[in-house]
């Protein structure tokens, strides 16, 4: 219509958690850019035709996402999309170009406004030719007739000889046949000014004609407007029937999007649940089979530990303080931390188990009266930090200590004797100096 106060507009579309909408007309001047969370397809459909008339809704990918092609679908406009994907810096180029024009909109600094705006902007730059020859093509008819809706007919994808032709007949149908024929008579009237030499006779009848002429093709336009209008009556209170179809229907699946939903989270805990109850069952097995074996006499719980260090020599004095001397497992045996930790510890520990790889400084233990004996040998089971012994770890911990005092004793024995042998022979020297020197001095005598 000429006195259309909508826009024909081109919106640009970037979907996600967040959709950035954006929407320019077809002269290139901005009509809104936003973005919101959440916004579903009727809110955007919404807020388009509150600011205009759609032709084209653009994206800044490839291929265009499946919220732009039922969006598109939805308001029956074609779907621009680009050859390739716009990169980020080909977007941040459109804009910072187009920003030039429209400075408040440096103001925007959502990306998804951004991508949305450019996605517009590149849209109408695909299309500036063809608006161009509207342009130009429509000069040159000197009538009065809405350009804007020409261009958009020619975006949606009718020719601009089609998109003409419908935009005369609705500028006919809408300002009515009066106002056109006294235009044309007017325009006839300076030509005959101009051209005083033509017959008055011609020219009237000429003009009547052409009045014959507008006269039937006016009631040919009106008839074929009513059967128009009645074809849009029907359509839209088809439209209007299928509109409150589809908000129901869209209230549904957002309602079964939403269950489906939770349903999903809810099986997802259900099966964690299951997953840590079975994992919590296993253990609580382990731990009661473990308590029988211990109180049976079976298994002497130790206490495992990677190797010896200042928190392990915490937490066996606070065992100690509780249960009294412990048997403890080894991983490791590191003889700095026994030189420092040995002479306090020994007190703590009945014995101590390492891994066979370890055997070879069991000596580093054993000076401090610890008996170490092979883990392989003993162990029954695993829990945690503590490992199940067998029973016999004890009786043999009691005879290997007896072993290292039996050779304890055995080197301070032999220490003793080769102690008296050195003795001996010191009194054997100091013997035999005397001697040496009696001898001496009964020669010097003679």
């Amino acid at each position: 219509q000429l006195d259309q106060t909508k826009p024909y507009i081109i919106v640009g579309i970037d979907p996600g958690i967040s959709t950035g909408v954006a929407a320019v007309d077809l002269n290139g001047r901005p009509v809104f850019a936003l973005s919101r969370r959440g916004m579903d397809r009727s809110e955007v459909i919404e807020l388009i035709t509150r600011y205009g008339i759609p032709v084209m809704v653009a994206t800044d990918v490839r291929p265009a996402p499946e919220f732009v092609r039922k969006l598109a679908a939805a308001i029956g406009v074609p779907i621009y999309e680009p050859p390739v994907s716009l990169s980020v810096e080909e977007k941040r180029s459109i804009v910072e170009e187009y920003t030039k024009r429209f400075p408040e909109l440096r103001k925007v600094a959502d990306a998804h406004v951004r991508d949305a705006l450019a996605a517009a902007i590149k849209a109408l730059h695909i299309h500036e030719s063809k608006m161009r020859q509207v342009e130009s093509y429509t000069a040159k008819l000197g009538i009065d007739i809405d350009v804007d809706a020409i261009k958009a007919d020619v975006i949606r994808g009718a020719t601009i000889a089609e998109a003409i032709e419908r935009a005369i007949h609705a500028a006919l149908n809408d300002i009515g046949m009066r106002s056109y024929l006294v235009k044309s008579v007017r325009r006839n009237k300076a030509e005959s000014e101009a051209t005083q030499q033509l017959n008055a006779a011609d020219n009237a009848a000429r003009l009547r004609t052409e009045i014959e002429k507008l006269r039937a093709e006016n009631m040919a336009l009106r008839k074929r407007l009513q059967e128009l209008s009645e074809q849009l009556q029907h359509l839209e209170a088809d439209y209007r029937l299928l509109q409150v179809e589809y908000k129901e229907s869209l209230e549904k699946d957002r309602e079964v999007s939403r269950l489906s939903n939770e349903v999903r989270l809810l099986r997802a805990e259900i099966e964690k649940l299951r997953s840590e109850t079975g994992a919590l069952n296993a253990e609580l097995s382990e731990l009661q089979e473990a308590l029988f074996l211990v109180a049976s006499g079976r298994a002497i719980p130790a206490l495992r530990l990677r190797e010896l260090d200042n928190e392990s020599v915490e937490t066996l004095a606070s065992l100690a303080r509780s249960y009294g001397r412990i048997v403890a497992v080894m991983d490791a045996v590191n003889p700095v931390q026994w030189s420092q930790h040995g002479s306090s510890i020994s007190k703590l520990l009945l014995a101590v188990l390492v891994p066979k790889e370890a055997l070879h400084r069991r000596d580093v233990i054993e000076a401090y009266n610890v008996p170490v004996l092979p883990l392989e040998g003993y162990e029954v089971k695993r829990l945690n930090g503590l490992v199940l012994l067998d029973e016999r770890v004890i009786v043999d911990a009691y005879y290997r200590l007896r072993e290292i005092e039996e050779a304890k004793k055995r080197a301070r024995k032999r220490k003793l004797a080769l102690a008296d042998v050195k003795r001996m022979f010191e009194e054997y020297r100091a013997k035999r100096m005397r001697l040496l020197l009696e001898d001496a001095d009964l020669a010097l005598n003679e």
